[in-house]
């Protein structure tokens, strides 16, 4: 059985890489399957859902949350900012006016803080002084032993 001249053909094409048959067009004109036009009803008659206009109950604690954070001045509005940058960029005296330096002295401290006392080290913590140590052994002391006999 020999192949006929058109088996020939379509076996030189495939392997060439072309389709088999010479009437297939690779690239045909595109049809649209749907329309451009906008039908009246919609493609599902359903009310809306009630969530669409309820907002969510996690979106308002999120609102609450931030609106408790300007209000404790944990978070700074855009206006807050722009009057905190305007107030550090004005000019003022480091130390103050001599004037004002010479009245507070004038007047003196109302505070004074105490001095602090250094704090006990290693030796001190451990090692109590021998004034806080027992003289006798525990149990032994006379007056002890007095007030449990005499029950």
């Amino acid at each position: 059985m020999s192949p006929c001249q058109a088996e020939i053909s379509m076996l030189m094409r495939i392997r060439r890489g072309q389709f088999p048959h010479l009437e297939v067009d690779p690239f045909p004109d595109y049809e649209a399957w749907a329309d451009d036009t906008v039908d009246p009803t919609p493609i599902l008659n359903a009310p809306e859902p009630k969530r669409r206009f309820i907002p969510s109950k996690w979106e308002e604690k999120k609102v609450v949350k931030l609106i408790r954070a300007i209000r404790n001045g944990w978070l700074k509005t855009r206006k807050q900012k722009r009057e905190e940058a305007k107030k550090e960029s004005e000019v003022y005296m480091l130390w103050g006016d001599d004037d004002q330096v010479a009245n507070k002295t004038a007047a003196g401290l109302t505070y004074i803080p105490a001095s602090k006392l250094k704090l006990p080290g290693h030796e001190e913590s451990y090692n109590p002084p021998k004034e806080y140590l027992p003289t006798e052994p525990l149990g032994m002391h006379p007056s002890a032993t007095t007030t449990l006999e005499g029950r």
